[in-house]
């Protein structure tokens, strides 16, 4: 999802239509490569990706690549309790936008008393309505 949602946001698709856009990352991470190290991935998705390589098999993912490029504003959200997308992958793929002169992206950790882990943040009460 959120690596996806970041490459086709950096292709700047409707900036002339007038409208705000706004890109909103959930549980993202900055690329496949560091989320197969973490550990949030299946023995056996880890040992095929490993066996044969995330560019040959178009994994790679990149979302620290594409998001940087992208011209609205974007808001990553993720929960400290994320057993599949390690927190510490958003937090580095924060760093790196910023790192990369990106100032309107912003990052919003929610505490793991919440319960949300990977599937949940779409219910958490605190979200604006739109």
């Amino acid at each position: 999802g959120a690596p996806i949602a970041a490459r086709f946001a950096d292709q700047n698709i409707g900036q002339e239509d007038g409208i705000q856009h706004y890109l909103v990352l959930e549980s993202s991470f900055d690329n496949m490569e560091h989320l197969v190290e973490a550990g949030g991935l299946p023995g056996w998705q880890k040992m095929g990706i490993q066996m044969v390589g995330l560019q040959r098999a178009d994994l790679a993912f990149r979302c620290d690549t594409h998001l940087p490029k992208v011209l609205f504003q974007a808001l990553i959200l993720h929960t400290e309790d994320d057993l599949k997308v390690y927190v510490e992958l958003a937090r580095t793929l924060f760093h790196v936008t910023r790192s990369l002169g990106k100032e309107e992206v912003a990052m919003v950790t929610l505490g793991k008393e919440l319960g949300l882990g990977h599937t949940g943040i779409y219910q958490y009460q605190g979200l604006p309505e739109t």
